[in-house]
């Protein structure tokens, strides 16, 4: 029988995430590429790390919706700080019980409606 330890288990977590985050940097690269540049490689790592942090927190846990997140970080970096830290953040980005996908459309909408974009 095979028996994995509890520092097993995190070196190998560790690993994982640092594939999924080598691949979302890759795809926010593509997809923003002057956004990426402006903020370099290093800057791009930080915003999918914080994606997958700040969005675990709050039940955000597919690949495809911190991709989500992260690409909304990037081109919009200061307006969701603001409404997440507002009291529609509080009260809506925070509800665990309202799907992921959910959350992410709404705080999309309300960072849209933000003067300059």
């Amino acid at each position: 029988m095979l028996t994995i330890h509890a520092r097993q288990m995190r070196v190998l977590a560790e690993v994982k995430l640092q594939i999924f985050e080598d691949r979302l940097t890759l795809a926010l690269q593509t997809i923003e590429p002057a956004r990426s540049a402006a903020v370099g490689e290093a800057g791009v790592r930080a915003i999918a790390r914080k994606a997958f942090e700040e969005g675990g927190e709050v039940g955000i846990e597919s690949e495809r919706d911190i991709a989500t997140f992260a690409l909304l970080l990037l081109r919009n970096p200061e307006e969701t700080a603001q409404e997440i830290a507002s009291g529609w953040g509080r009260k809506t980005w925070r509800n665990t019980s309202m799907p992921p996908d959910l959350r992410l459309e709404l705080l999309t909408a309300r960072v849209k409606r933000q003067p300059g974009d």
